[in-house]
């Protein structure tokens, strides 16, 4: 069920889903003049200021003749065709793209065959690319009224304050707000802050030596919830891991740790578990995640000077060396309180290799 309100940025739409479901978020791309095609939507999500999905059109329109006037060509990638603004029926091209941080496949589908409009609709449905793997996880449908942005195999890791955005060639663009919410079945565990804020896949950043405050409840009763347990790298959670205070519930357990580097990128599992009749083993039946993100300063900076004397009018190359930070330091070039912008090439390795900044 969609439950609606009116807001400044448009329709506030309350969307929720079952964990392991696809929710489908709407968005009006509907122009106040029918011929005004769409150019481009744009997917936001919580306090984000860059997308984390596209629908994009920008990149080849096309003119074709039709009984009311021209229709736009929508360009892209994956080969999917949709006409927007016209009643011709001549096939279209258009391209979408999502940030694989928060859908976790890569967007891009290397399929190059081309789908007419009526075999778009059972292609999106499956969200699958060549042979059958898995393309994307999300998915934006515009053979609905309205559109939707198909999300698959939900987790709590997407819930949260949506936006679309919609541009379009000549009508002024406007926005949507929609949230969702994501509804996990009895028993299943759920990580959460101390004041009762889901935690699901990556949170963070944190600074180096906070200490982190976490929460793993199960719904149900004190009887028929399972018993949950705490799941991570060796030695970070046998010393961590809690008393509960004398108010929690028998289906809550806390865990505290300090972000360090030590813990950076940690994984952190909560899992439900049984006991057999027979035994005492236990059998774990749901788990949630999170990945630890921290804030780190250089290990070290390294200055590298060329070995042979410097001459007036040659080129000389120096380097920095920055290692070890989280995210990748900007590193910044000054001679003589001036600072220096040209000539400067930046070669970045993830996590804690080497940032090399050269100056020639």
């Amino acid at each position: 069920m969609h439950l609606c309100a009116i807001s400044p940025l448009g329709t506030l739409v309350a969307v929720s889903a079952v964990r392991g479901a696809t929710a489908r978020l709407p968005c009006d791309v509907t122009a106040p003049n029918a011929d005004d095609p769409v150019l481009l939507v744009l997917w936001y999500k919580n306090a984000s200021v860059t997308p984390v999905y596209s629908y994009d059109s920008r990149g080849k329109v096309q003119s074709s003749s039709s009984r009311d006037g021209t229709s736009a060509t929508l360009n892209t990638r994956q080969g999917r065709r949709r006409n927007f603004g016209s009643s011709s029926r001549k096939t279209q091209k258009l391209q979408q793209w999502g940030d694989e941080e928060i859908w976790g496949f890569p967007q891009t589908n290397t399929d190059d065959k081309e789908t007419s409009p009526e075999s778009e609709k059972n292609t999106k449905n499956s969200f699958l690319g060549p042979g059958r793997r898995p393309r994307t996880r999300a998915w934006f449908d515009t053979s609905t009224s309205p559109a939707h942005l198909l999300i698959r195999d939900v987790s709590g890791r997407d819930e949260g304050s949506y936006r679309c955005k919609v541009h379009f060639r000549h009508s002024p663009s406007w926005s949507q707000r929609i949230t969702l919410s994501v509804k996990d079945p009895p028993g299943f565990p759920r990580i959460q802050t101390e004041s009762g804020a889901r935690l699901e896949g990556p949170i963070g950043p944190f600074e180096d030596g906070t200490e982190i405050h976490i929460v793993c409840v199960s719904a149900g009763g004190a009887e028929s919830a399972p018993r949950l347990a705490w799941s991570g790298p060796e030695g970070t959670l046998q010393k961590n891991a809690g008393p509960s205070k004398p108010s929690d519930p028998p289906n809550l357990i806390r865990l505290k740790m300090t972000a360090s580097r030590s813990t950076a990128d940690s994984s952190i599992t909560c899992s439900a578990v049984n006991s057999t009749t027979h035994n005492s083993s236990l059998t774990p039946t749901n788990a949630v995640e999170v990945i630890i993100r921290v804030n780190l300063a250089p290990l070290s900076v390294t200055l590298v000077v060329p070995r042979s004397p410097i001459s007036g009018g040659s080129e000389s190359r120096f380097l920095c060396r920055a290692v070890g930070a989280r995210p990748h330091t900007e590193v910044q070039w000054w001679l003589a309180g001036r600072q220096l912008t040209q000539n400067i090439e930046t070669v970045s390795e993830r996590h804690t290799l080497p940032k090399n900044k050269a100056l020639e």
